[in-house]
């Protein structure tokens, strides 16, 4: 809904209720100060306070922190020694601005409340801000359209071949466009591993094709981009859980800043994002640069059914760390394969099997409790490993490997549902 809010300050006191008024946090001081300027002076100010003026849309959010964090209390005694408690009471009030968006996020601790309320300003949908000026109309074209225009050609074809041609021109709907030539790249190897039908043929080939081949799992790939609504992507919440059209396949996003390029960078499923947020008549299109497979397995799955890990599987059951792997959480497991394995000292490779004490300290060495991604890595990444321990995650000089710890990486970002994989040619041997 559009509206342009009023501004009031009022005592922490009249937060103290159960149904809170939103707009005693929306504070503007400078709203006093900008109504005392004229002239030029206001169409300046009117640039700065774009989130002040017409076509601006508020979202409204309420946290409830009463069973995240533990209140302050301090005991009082009465005239009759019987002890009561009270509750000490603050608040904290801060604003962010982006070029698309006014954020404010107020924190308040009263006697009964223990919230957080965040409001954010932005230009309804449909409008948008050109060259730092107000909310203004945009010239938007249909989801197909908008895809088309922004690389993403192959993947429309796609959309087609699918039959969910309707689905994205009538649905409010936000789509992860690959450019072109991610969906020819992951065409080609899906075709030689003979893991799915999935190619782009021309217009009479699809008029050829039988209902059997044409509905197979490629609809799923395709699918497992899109995410009903419309999501925007922005560098406030680093990290999001998107569920998509394809069984509730899931899309996690996160967004860091860059110090080298001094940009920030949003990843989705470990692919980074090129272009967010283009707004369409009935969706938003992100451009990715790979195609996003579908994540519906945990990393214990993921494992449990690839034949090369059977012997990171027999020593992660062995611990208590293959629960970690089937548990809701954000991991990074650098995976051995079994010729990993077959490269070590025969000695220590006998360790490890008979799963004395060294087996599970090797390796909780594989892993990390945050989730890294390739795309993040511009050369260098000091990371924290299980064990609290230092490990380097890191491009070599002429950009050719991806190494942690000096092993490399053979197969980079396969993503689950509660964290990433990396396969390793070696072991990560901790120095104990």
């Amino acid at each position: 809904f559009k509206e342009n809010v009023e501004e009031d300050r009022v005592s922490i006191d009249d937060a103290d209720s159960d149904e809170t008024d939103f707009s005693i946090f929306e504070t503007g001081s400078s709203a006093t100060f900008h109504s005392s300027l004229h002239g030029f002076f206001d169409g300046f100010w009117e640039n700065i306070l774009w989130w002040k003026g017409p076509n601006v849309c508020v979202e409204r959010e309420q946290i409830d922190d009463n069973t995240h964090q533990n209140k302050t209390k301090v005991k009082i005694e009465d005239d009759d020694d019987a002890q009561h408690e009270k509750t000490i009471f603050g608040s904290f009030n801060t604003c962010e601005q982006t070029d698309y968006e006014y954020r404010c996020t107020s924190k308040i601790h009263t006697r009964r409340i223990h919230r957080t309320y965040i409001v954010t300003y932005k230009c309804c949908h449909g409008y948008g801000r050109v060259r730092g000026q107000s909310c203004t109309e945009l010239n938007m074209k249909g989801l197909l359209e908008t895809a088309t225009d922004l690389g993403g050609k192959d993947f429309v074809e796609l959309i087609r071949t699918a039959g969910l041609e309707e689905k994205v021109s009538t649905d409010n709907l936000t789509l992860f466009v690959p450019i072109d030539d991610a969906v020819r790249d992951f065409s080609d190897s899906i075709q030689e591993a003979n893991q799915v039908e999935f190619y782009i043929p021309s217009a009479s080939a699809r008029r050829r094709r039988s209902p059997e081949m044409e509905y197979t799992n490629m609809k799923d790939v395709v699918l497992g981009h899109i995410v009903s609504g419309i999501k925007e992507l922005n560098s406030y919440k680093t990290d999001k859980v998107l569920y998509t059209d394809n069984h509730n396949s899931t899309i996690r996003t996160d967004s860091h800043f860059d110090f080298r390029t001094t940009q920030r960078i949003t990843i989705a499923n470990c692919a980074k994002v090129i272009s967010t947020n283009n707004l369409a008549t009935n969706g938003i299109v992100h451009v990715v640069d790979r195609v996003l497979r579908p994540v519906t397995k945990t990393l214990a799955e993921l494992i449990g059914e690839d034949s090369k890990f059977s012997t990171l599987k027999s020593l992660l059951s062995k611990t208590k760390l293959m629960k970690l792997l089937e548990n809701p959480g954000e991991i990074t497991l650098f995976a051995p394969s079994d010729s990993a394995f077959e490269n070590l000292d025969p000695v220590v490779k006998s360790r490890l099997l008979n799963g004395e004490v060294c087996a599970e300290n090797v390796l909780r060495h594989h892993l990390s409790k945050s989730i890294l991604c390739s795309a993040k890595i511009e050369a260098h990444v000091r990371a924290v490993n299980m064990d609290d321990e230092i490990f380097h995650f890191e491009l070599t000089e002429d950009d050719e490997k991806l190494l942690v710890s000096g092993v490399q990486i053979v197969a980079k970002d396969i993503v689950g549902t509660n964290g990433v994989i990396h396969v390793v040619d070696g072991i990560i041997m901790p120095d104990s």
